[in-house]
């Protein structure tokens, strides 16, 4: 959430003139679009990629894909570059090391 409560975007501040920078965090990759200069096209932004990262999310888990691929496939699809990748919490939580290589729960 930003100083406003609004989740999908940070305001920046710099020598008077405000911007705002549409972010999102997707299989462990962050992506921070190009500034804008109005909250509303920030937030729509983010609610527009968001909203479509994860309907191809739920199209490549629907077919049981690996998430290492649909993080490959996010890296392609996706029009802006990521930061460096974070771990996913399933890397790093030991309780998820008991799950099976399809990663479903029994």
């Amino acid at each position: 959430l930003n100083k406003e409560g609004v989740r999908g975007y940070e305001i920046c501040d710099y020598n008077g003139v405000r911007t705002y920078h549409t972010h999102m965090k997707l299989l462990g990759m962050r992506y921070r679009f190009p500034p804008l200069k109005d909250p509303v096209l920030a937030r729509a932004q983010y609610e527009y990629w968001q909203r479509r990262a994860f309907e191809v999310i739920d199209g490549l888990c629907s077919h049981n894909m690996h998430w290492k691929f649909q993080r490959l496939i996010l890296e392609f699809w996706m029009p802006i570059g990521h930061a460096k990748t974070q771990k996913m919490k399933w890397e790093t939580d030991p309780a998820y090391s008991e799950l099976p290589l399809c990663g479903r729960l029994r």
